[in-house]
């Protein structure tokens, strides 16, 4: 329906949203904001075929926010030395809560995301087979589904401990939910992201975390809520998940953590305030 002539465009990712907002924006006299997610801009080779489009939106934009700092850095180059606002990605924190107090049993740790190879999950399949040597008690689920399942399950048959590596396929955000709530620690394996809401997920019910340090994650991960690991070293994240399962985490203020960096009332404050400071010029 027509609601008027808005002060304000706000799109996300510049191109198209931000190529044509701003498009729209020099028309009719307006301001406009791009928030940025693509990780397009850790790799050369995908950048080069949309780049102009990308430095077109960005330096026309009255403000331009990354949703970590890693991607504000990739960003910079095409941003023609404009300042670039971090605001992360909201979760639903009021959705993603803890459960009641976790059952005694194995040790259960949960992944989740896209079967595809910059996930990583062949790295964890083999830091998990390195733990499970260790600990008769670990399992490893991996929720989600995508083009490398095939090569994951052969890896996990081979590896030695495929009767403790699940892989139920995609499920909706309640079962999402239940198994955070029953994990004891979420992992994240992935090469390259430029934030991570599975993160942020897991610890808004609670859990501590385990993540490589490929981008987003060094925004989310702190010494009170998880573990950074270099990212493609299975050795290093095999101990990490070791030391995850032995440590007591404080999961009340993991929560904590997640709700006053990551709520929608948080992100939606940092965005209101970056709209008063774009109207106010």
């Amino acid at each position: 329906r027509t609601v008027g002539r808005p002060d304000l465009l706000h799109a996300h990712q510049a191109t198209w949203g931000g190529y044509a907002a701003c498009q729209a924006a020099r028309r009719y006299g307006i301001p406009c904001v791009i928030t940025e997610h693509s990780h397009y801009y850790f790799d050369a080779g995908l950048m080069r075929r949309l780049a102009d489009y990308r430095r077109s939106a960005l330096t026309r934009a009255d403000a331009v926010v990354a949703v970590s700092r890693a991607l504000a850095d990739a960003m910079a180059p095409y941003a023609g030395g404009r300042p670039i606002t971090v605001i992360p990605n909201p979760v639903d924190t009021d959705f993603f809560t803890p459960g009641a107090v976790k059952p005694a049993g194995p040790a259960r740790l949960l992944a989740v995301g896209r079967l595809t190879p910059e996930k990583r999950f062949d790295l964890l399949i083999d830091a998990f087979a390195e733990l499970a040597a260790a600990r008769r008690d670990a399992t490893l689920t991996i929720i989600g589904e995508g083009p490398e399942r095939a090569a994951l399950e052969a890896r996990g048959a081979r590896s030695g401990a495929g009767a403790r590596i699940a892989l139920p396929g995609s499920k909706p955000a309640a079962a999402i939910r239940d198994a955070l709530r029953a994990a004891d620690a979420l992992v994240l394996s992935s090469d390259m992201e430029t934030f991570s809401v599975a993160l942020v997920e897991a610890m808004a019910v609670g859990l501590p975390v385990v993540a490589t340090a490929c981008g987003g994650p060094e925004d989310i991960v702190t010494p009170e809520t998880g573990l950074l690991t270099p990212r493609g070293d299975a050795a290093a994240l095999a101990r990490a998940l070791h030391d995850v399962l032995r440590t007591p985490w404080d999961r009340a203020r993991i929560r904590a953590s997640a709700v006053e960096r990551f709520s929608y009332a948080s992100v939606a404050a940092a965005c209101r305030r970056l709209y008063a400071q774009v109207l106010a010029r």
